[in-house]
């Protein structure tokens, strides 16, 4: 990469000022300060000159520094006390300006200024502190415009000595002290500017963290940084729904440069559980990694299982919008008497109840399905025969997924009472739960004899009167692809811990990298969308050109 040298700015003091007035008035009569009973007062007017075109705000689109009304300087000095002082200068007016924006006349007061003291000016005035060190905080929240950067945050300095006669250096040169960088956002794919649906943006560079916060507007992005030297830059974009991460790794970011960087955005989109339909548009053609973690199953006195994971790689087409589901975790049974949990959103079925005296002991809730589809082809749930809403078609030992599914993971099984160790959600099949008497369960139920497969929602865990020694309530079985139905297990006659659901992913041309693994998640249920670089399709990478000095 090319680096220009930024010649910045110089400050030469061509007025010599005057005797002092701390009543404010201007007097030019002499050039030597004058002691009043006040102290000795200086009003100092100095020649400001920028290189560079002609405009009329501080830094232009093409990171020219102008000067505009308004502005001011800060000095920041020691008197004859030792004190440290800063003043601001008077604000600019248009007969101030010259040149085109490119020299201003400056005018500032200084009280018994200490000769052959060190002196600080700082521009703009609102980046020095009292002390003279920089408020570099101020850089921590941006708005991304290059209005604000120019006006409070394009930090430049000059340091040096006051004369032997307690005069302002006769020549004074302003060196930039930060990194301005304009970002345009594009797509995944580089070929789309999506700058204009950014309404956070955030820069991190070691312990610095510049956050912009905007309204969805075009761009570019104004970021104004400490130089960088070592470490990596990590950047995020919020857009919308879609979330946007990219690192650019190795890159030396100079103070004095404005960087121009066109970076294309990796999508890297988190959903978590919030009980409705969320979606996601997709903007770029490519392949990404779809991926879903079920819910886990609620607790009783044992713990509900952990809900199932699958993944795959999938070829989606630019305006694709996502659908996607998160299950719910299965409510825990309650402690002050002796129900079993609620089964989690989108699928998880009911906990059983539990002999009346056995407060705690009722089953766990079972965990609800996460899966994610290009239609809307909604959650799973079922009202009665002709109310339900189910991921396959056909039969359970034979299904068809519906038309747009994606993937699905499986929920976990609810916990129940003593032995009864939960089914996991998740894997090609279902998994089985664990009877109270021995932590074991039936060969016909893992063998699968006289267990009824349904649809994706998880059947009622059975309460203690539907069996003959049942006490505790059973789990609530997990929602999922296919799952174990409201009686499934034939001839029970002991507390269950709940049934783990199966997940499935779609094959085909498209698809690449299909898996699914059972016992992954606790909690609620999660699913993560992510664009996919190399080997399937080539990395986009970031330019950054240093444009010119400013």
């Amino acid at each position: 990469m090319t680096m220009k040298n930024l010649y910045i700015v110089t400050l030469a003091l061509v007025g010599i000022l005057t005797a002092g007035c701390s009543s404010g008035d201007d007097n030019f009569a002499s050039q030597t300060p004058q002691p009043t009973d006040k102290g000795n007062t200086v009003t100092l007017t100095t020649t400001v000159s920028f290189d560079g075109a002609s405009s009329t705000r501080a830094l232009t689109a093409d990171g020219v520094k102008t000067f505009a009304e308004g502005d001011k300087i800060a000095v920041v000095y020691v008197d004859n006390s030792n004190a440290t002082v800063k003043v601001e200068s008077n604000e600019l007016t248009a007969t101030d300006i010259e040149t085109g924006g490119k020299i201003a006349h400056f005018t500032v007061t200084l009280t018994d200024p200490k000769a052959n003291s060190a002196v600080n000016c700082i521009y703009p005035a609102a980046m020095a502190k009292s002390d003279g060190t920089p408020y570099l905080d101020a850089l921590n929240t941006q708005d991304g415009t290059l209005a604000t950067l120019a006006s409070t945050l394009d930090y430049a300095k000059f340091e040096g000595t006051m004369t032997a006669e307690g005069k302002l250096p006769e020549a004074i040169r302003l060196a930039n002290q930060l990194t301005l960088c304009k970002f345009n956002i594009k797509s995944c794919d580089g070929k789309s500017d999506i700058t204009n649906t950014v309404t956070q943006f955030v820069v991190k560079n070691g312990s610095n963290t510049y956050t912009v916060n905007r309204e969805a507007a075009a761009g570019p992005i104004y970021v104004a940084m400490q130089p960088v030297t070592t470490g990596d830059i990590t950047l995020t974009a919020t857009a919308g729904t879609c979330h946007y991460e990219k690192t650019i790794v190795g890159e030396t970011l100079s103070a004095d440069y404005l960087y121009t960087v066109n970076v294309p955005m990796i999508l890297h989109q988190t959903f978590d559980y919030t009980g409705a339909e969320q979606t996601l548009p997709i903007q770029a053609t490519g392949y990404y990694q779809l991926e879903a973690w079920g819910a886990e199953g609620g607790r009783s006195t044992n713990a509900g299982g952990k809900g199932g994971y699958s993944t795959v790689i999938y070829k989606l087409n630019a305006n694709t919008t996502l659908y996607v589901y998160c299950g719910e975790k299965g409510a825990n049974s309650n402690s002050n008497d002796n129900t079993g949990g609620v089964g989690g959103w989108n699928g998880g079925g009911n906990g059983g109840t539990a002999l009346p005296t056995y407060n705690g002991m009722g089953g766990g809730g079972g965990g609800g399905a996460t899966h994610i589809a290009t239609s809307q082809i909604g959650y799973i749930y079922y009202n009665n025969n002709s109310d339900y809403n189910y991921l396959f078609t056909g039969d359970a030992n034979n299904p068809t997924a519906k038309s747009d599914l994606l993937l699905v993971a499986g929920g976990g099984g609810g916990g129940a009472y003593i032995r009864c160790v939960a089914g996991a959600g998740g894997g090609d099949s279902w998994t089985v739960g664990k009877r109270a008497s021995d932590g074991d369960a039936d060969v016909n139920y893992k063998n699968g004899t006289n267990v009824t497969l349904v649809l994706s929602q998880g059947g009622k865990g059975k309460d203690y009167n539907d069996a003959g020694n049942q006490r505790g309530g059973s789990g609530g079985h997990g929602g999922g692809f296919i799952t174990v139905g409201d009686n499934g297990l034939s001839g029970q006659q002991q507390t269950y811990g709940g049934f783990g659901a199966s997940s499935w992913v779609i094959s085909g041309s498209n698809a690449y990298n299909g898996f699914t693994a059972s016992g992954r998640r606790s909690g609620d249920g999660q699913a993560r969308i992510s664009w996919v670089t190399f080997p399937l399709q080539g990395a986009v990478d970031y330019t950054l050109q240093a444009d010119q000095n400013w």
